[in-house]
This record gives structure tokens, C-alpha cells and sequence, in this order.
């Protein structure tokens, strides 16, 4: 590193984990979504599963606890309620399988301008 520069942020993560098939879903910040993940199982014998992530910081994770509030149990767990999972489906539908499994029966806008390819899932 040279003198006076400061090393680069690393980039954070809103990940979504749930806990089972149909379990809550955790809405979480991380510099690396899998390795919470990880730290996340050890302390659960119910398999979890990280069914999105997407750049973000603690302001859009602090946006997505409160629009998904009325879903809130409690810290940063909230039910699998029907907009959540349409949001799941949404990043599955454009990245991929796994979360359509999830949520076969929600289809999310397929218009390109509700696209962003920023948006990526972990299979």
C-alpha cells in the first residue's frame, strides 16, 4: 500500500437467507454473503439458504426492513410473505433457477426496463 492512500472499501452485500424451503427470511448486510452464511448455520440445526444478494449498504438493507416491516417477526427476520418472494422470484427470474423453485407460482415484471444487472443470485 503506499504511503497516505487508504486501501479501497470492499463491497457489501444485501443477501437474503432463508431458513428451510418456506421459512423466514433473513435480510442481512455482508462484505461476503457466503461466508455469513456459514456463520449463520452453525448456530441452526434447520438448513439455510442464501437465496439472493445484491451490492448495497446499511441504508438500502435499513429501506428493505422497513418496506417489509408488516412481514417483520423479529431482528432482521421477516416472513415469506408474498411481495418478499415476488422479490426473490424477480432476482431468481433474471439470474437463474433456484429461487423460482421457491416460489413457482409468483412471476415478477419481465418488462427490461424492471431489469438491473446488478442483481445476482448465489447458486
Amino acid at each position: 500500500m503506499t504511503r497516505g492512500r487508504e486501501a479501497p472499501a470492499r463491497q457489501q452485500y444485501v443477501y437474503f437467507v432463508q431458513q428451510g424451503e418456506d421459512g423466514p427470511i433473513k435480510i442481512g448486510l455482508s462484505v461476503d454473503p457466503e461466508k455469513r452464511l456459514s456463520s449463520l448455520q452453525v448456530s441452526t440445526s434447520e438448513p439455510l439458504y442464501l437465496r439472493a444478494a445484491t451490492p448495497g449498504d446499511w441504508s438500502v438493507e435499513e429501506g428493505l426492513h422497513q418496506h417489509f416491516a408488516h412481514l417483520h417477526i423479529q431482528g432482521e427476520w421477516f416472513r415469506p410473505g408474498p411481495d418478499l418472494l415476488r422479490l426473490l422470484a424477480y432476482l431468481g427470474d433474471f439470474y437463474g433457477e433456484r429461487t423460482r423453485r421457491v416460489v413457482e407460482a409468483i412471476r415478477p415484471p419481465a418488462t427490461p426496463q424492471h431489469r438491473k444487472p446488478y442483481l445476482w443470485v448465489v447458486k
